[in-house]
């Protein structure tokens, strides 16, 4: 009969959008910047786990919505990937929204979700 680990065992699951839009927040970052193996050690660190993956998840803008983004998150999926980091990405949707404004107006405008 196999015997159980002394050391639980994890594997990362990254919302990259997410983690994107809390380094902006936190940091004030204008491109994807971040190291989600060093990230993804140092929070199973703490919980006195062992990292056995790294799986990233993302939206990328197309090069046609925004280039600077598309290519700045290219390079940064490159990296990932020569880490071992196991990446899947799709191209962000273009969404037009509708809001109401506090003057009763609307306004009508495209997002990348």
């Amino acid at each position: 009969m196999r015997r159980p680990s002394a050391v639980a065992r994890a594997i990362a699951f990254i919302d990259g959008q997410n983690l994107f839009a809390a380094a902006r927040d936190a940091f004030g970052v204008k491109a994807p910047s971040f190291d989600v193996v060093a990230l993804s050690h140092a929070v199973a660190v703490s919980r006195g786990w062992e990292v056995h993956g790294v799986r990233f998840y993302s939206g990328v803008p197309t090069a046609s919505d925004n280039e600077r983004l598309h290519r700045a998150w290219s390079s940064q999926l490159r990296e990932m990937r020569t880490q071992g980091v196991h990446v899947t990405v799709r191209p962000l949707r273009r969404r037009r929204k509708r809001v109401r404004l506090d003057d009763g107006t609307t306004a009508e405008f495209t997002v990348l979700e």
